[in-house]
């Protein structure tokens, strides 16, 4: 989200962000892409270990705990997501305030 006022250079990464400079702006994005791309190759491990408990690979207390990991993954990859696209998107900044 820009900032709107004439000649200015910053840009509002979320609602409760600072304004950043453009060059900031672009380390949030290529950050938040890293921290997408980790999190979607830990949810596939933890997605790959939860299968394994078919075969009596884990106890049952593990397979709970794998999936409440993956679910918190899954919400925070989805957040990370949504930041990043707000920070590229215009018009989606826009309908986030």
């Amino acid at each position: 989200k820009h900032c709107g006022q004439e000649n200015c250079m910053g840009y509002k990464l979320d609602e409760g962000a600072n304004w950043v400079r453009e060059e900031r702006l672009h380390e949030a994005e290529a950050l938040a892409e890293r921290r997408g791309e980790a999190l979607n190759g830990a949810a596939r491990l933890l997605d790959y270990i939860s299968r394994r408990t078919d075969d009596g690979w884990a106890r049952m207390g593990e397979l709970k705990h794998y999936k409440r990991l993956l679910a918190s993954i899954n919400d925070q990859a989805r957040e990370g997501a949504i930041l990043a696209r707000a920070a590229i998107d215009p018009e989606e900044a826009k309908e986030r305030g």
